[in-house]
């Protein structure tokens, strides 16, 4: 009878779940601990909107970093803001206007264990893009976004109020990230939380990590590919 139970449970909880089989090997970086602070570095570029009402973050995805950097290389410990607007504001020891601004957030994200690992972005405004190992940067340099590759989670103003995307990564690495985030006008605001395979939200304080090298010598010189690996994943809506 316990048998039966738990067999229904199993199927009512995973009926309507997504059943896919994926094949993973995000690149990780190979980084001697004593190189590294808790943070994300973060820089703030500012673009003219006077040319258009809306503003798609892939039209940015590969030239952003070519417009007016106004601040940069603030760490910080994590990856949220918000405020009402337009409006002039100080955060992270940094005075900014919040409109027609980009803001980079980069870091080295450390996973303890093998698993999944979600990335979710809650009521943005107005876009936000999520991007991890080769697609974030490569080991050593976090000034350019990797080519050829694509984001891991794309979410822009008046999508659905929450967006989540998982990804398979292997324990014991530190893989890149980087978060861009943009506001066209007005109220702006940014939330993305990590979970790990239990759903549990994770203190990015003790995951997200900032390379505290010189630019001549960066910390992390060398990339690791984890082994390629088949997996069905099942998530119960």
């Amino acid at each position: 009878m316990i048998i039966q139970i738990l067999f229904l449970y199993w199927l009512f909880a995973f009926a309507n779940a997504d059943t896919s089989t994926y094949t993973s090997n995000v690149a990780a970086c190979k980084i001697p601990t004593n190189r590294l602070q808790p943070g994300l570095s973060v820089n703030i570029y500012s673009y003219d909107n006077s040319a258009t009402t809306t503003l798609a973050l892939e039209e940015l995805y590969t030239g952003y970093t070519t417009l007016s950097r106004r601040y940069s290389n603030t760490v910080i410990s994590s990856i949220s803001l918000s405020a009402a607007g337009p409006t002039t504001m100080t955060t992270w020891g940094m005075p900014f206007g919040n409109e027609a601004i980009i803001i980079e957030f980069v870091s080295y994200f450390y996973v303890d264990q093998t698993g999944f690992y979600a990335f979710q972005s809650n009521n943005i405004d107005d876009g936000v893009m999520i991007l991890i190992g080769l697609a974030a940067f490569k080991c050593g340099d976090v000034s350019g976004i990797g080519k050829g590759y694509t984001y891991l989670l794309y979410q822009q103003y008046k999508n659905p109020i929450s967006a989540i995307s998982d990804v398979y990564l292997e324990g014991g690495q530190y893989y890149p990230l980087r978060v861009v985030f943009f506001n066209d006008e007005s109220a702006i605001f940014l939330n993305v939380n990590i979970q790990d395979s239990n759903s549990s939200t994770l203190d990015q304080k003790k995951v997200l990590f900032n390379d505290i090298s010189d630019g001549d010598t960066p910390g992390c010189t060398a990339m690791y590919y984890p082994r390629a690996v088949s997996y069905t994943h099942l998530r119960a809506h």
